[in-house]
């Protein structure tokens, strides 16, 4: 409500307040409250109200504010309904302070529908009877209603109250300054583009802007601002970096466009020519395997061998170093079991979830690692995969041969798995196979080590920690490996891709508003270079 009159405080003072836009709907009055602060029996407000259904134009006469004469106003579903207030001061002394706080109508209201209007795009920015929208249009038919602007023989007799021969007049003439009130608000919403979510959305997307799928106020902000800068990152690996990492202010646009999660894990990589098409020794047309793609690489080193312990999480690390092996020229790691004794020593979760790797649990994923016993003793070794829950918490996986609980890759859990490495001095290549959580049970199933079996992932499954220890049975014994690399199983094609260079392939779920066809079309056309091919494993 406006207060349209408000003098000082002595006897006769009147405050008058008025609706700021007419109500127009179905409405049915019971009774008022108000609240003022200083009234006596001989010093008080007179309370008196009058209305209008022509949303101003014309007006009842002043009557007493009461619960009688608030039942017998009619207010039809069609009429514009306008209420002024006149609080009068009275009284018979010297005059106290009085204060008017508020007051409310109570009754039942029965709002209009309107479905033409409501899937207009105006409708996206305002309601039809928006205060700016009744606001402008009332203003302008008052102008229209008083002579001066239309001629005078359009005939309307604005000297009455209650006058039913304008209603025709005020109806047709406010239906007119009603829609041009619709266009004035909506050419205004373009004065200030920043302040409105739907025009900011509308301007990036005009400019090809991936955009955040959940609409973040702070990330909308900074992208209108450096939508230019979010160009400058496409065709480099920028577009899939989560926000905050090295810096970033918003999630990567690849990232925008699938609608990521911090949860959620992607791979996406650029494969080396030597494992595309047919190259002796590292690819073949039908072979769909990922093993000697670096860039597919989840941990834990990319290198062959060991450069530093700071990638690995390591259980006792007082008996774990890096040492040189002369036989293959590099370093390795080396786990120095101490003798009699069931506390293992190795690669295992540490408890930094900095470590955690993230995993889809559709996909199949393999874990692979070179091992060799340097001494005779048959030291126990255990190599398998610890899962983790979105909260990070530890759950179990599956055995792929009969579904029982169960984190190694040997059958007998490692306790007797020094076995399998037969011969000393000799590495062994291990390579476990972590399946999605789909995958069907196999009793059949084995991995190309003794006594190995594959696991199954659970459904809740979002991170992994692989490991590989020992625990030593004899007085002197120690395991060396290297080469301990996670990546996801298949490629989403073969590798006969004759005559193609620079394939980009990728490993993501899409949540957000394109289908794969249309996110395909966009990534391949705007994000990657001109010269390279995407080739995604598309994930539902």
């Amino acid at each position: 409500m406006a207060v349209i009159e408000n003098r000082s405080n002595e006897f006769g003072d009147i405050i008058r307040i008025k609706t700021e836009v007419p109500v127009i709907g179905l409405l049915f009055l019971d009774t008022f409250t108000d609240s003022t602060v200083g009234e006596t029996p001989s010093e008080y407000f007179t309370k008196q109200f009058r209305y209008s259904n022509d949303a101003g134009m014309n007006f009842t006469d002043w009557m007493d504010l009461n619960t009688l004469n608030i039942q017998n106003v009619e207010v039809s579903q069609k009429d514009q309904f306008l209420l002024e207030y006149k609080y009068t001061h009275l009284g018979d002394s010297i005059p106290n302070e009085l204060i008017f706080n508020s007051v409310t109508l109570s009754g039942q209201f029965e709002d209009l529908s309107y479905p033409i209007y409501d899937n207009t795009f105006f409708k996206d920015f305002f309601d039809v009877n928006d205060v700016n929208v009744l606001g402008w249009a009332l203003n302008v038919l008052e102008k229209l209603y008083r002579n001066g602007i239309l001629p005078d023989y359009i005939q309307r007799n604005d000297d009455s109250n209650n006058n039913t021969e304008d209603k025709d007049f005020i109806t047709y003439w406010h239906s007119v300054t009603h829609f041009f009130a619709l266009i004035v608000v909506y050419l205004r919403q373009y004065e200030n583009i920043i302040g409105s979510q739907k025009l900011r959305k509308d301007f990036l997307l005009n400019k090809d802007m991936a955009l955040p799928i959940d609409e973040n106020e702070e990330d909308m902000g900074y992208l209108l601002y450096n939508y230019i800068t979010e160009y400058r990152k496409r065709g480099t690996e920028q577009i899939f970096y989560p926000k905050g990492f090295n810096g970033v202010e918003v999630d990567g646009e690849l990232l925008r466009l699938i609608g990521y999660d911090v949860s959620d894990a992607i791979d996406i990589a650029l494969l080396e020519n030597t494992k595309i098409g047919w190259c002796i020794g590292n690819s073949s047309p039908t072979w769909t395997g990922t093993e000697g793609c670096t860039n597919l690489i989840k941990g834990y080193e990319y290198s062959k061998g060991v450069v530093s312990l700071d990638a690995y999480p390591l259980i006792n690390p007082q008996n774990v170093s890096i040492v040189t092996d002369s036989d293959i020229s590099d370093k390795v790691i080396e786990i120095a079991a101490h003798a009699n004794s069931f506390n293992p020593s190795g690669v295992y979760y540490d408890g930094d979830v900095g470590k955690l790797m993230k995993v889809n649990h559709t996909l199949d994923y393999e874990i692979c690692v070179r091992v060799k016993r340097n001494s005779t003793q048959n030291d126990n070794i255990n190599f398998g995969v610890t899962c983790f829950d979105v909260n990070k918490n530890e759950i179990d996986s599956y055995s792929i041969n009969d579904s029982n609980f169960s984190n190694s890759f040997f059958e007998d859990g490692g306790v007797a798995s020094a076995k399998r490495l037969l011969v000393q001095d000799k590495y062994y290549w291990l390579r476990g196979v972590l399946f999605n959580s789909n995958e069907p049970i196999d009793p059949a199933s084995k991995l190309n080590f003794l006594g190995g079996r594959a696991l199954k992932m659970h459904p809740d499954t979002k991170y992994i920690i692989p490991f590989l220890t020992t625990f030593g049975v004899g007085s002197s014994s120690a395991v060396d490996l290297y080469d301990f690399k996670i990546r996801v199983a298949d490629l989403p094609f073969s590798q006969g891709q004759l005559g193609i260079k620079n394939i980009i392939t990728g490993y993501v779920e899409n949540k957000g508003e394109l289908g794969w066809g249309k996110l395909n079309e966009f990534i391949q056309n705007k994000l990657i270079p001109y010269n390279s091919f995407l080739k995604i494993k598309e994930i539902i």
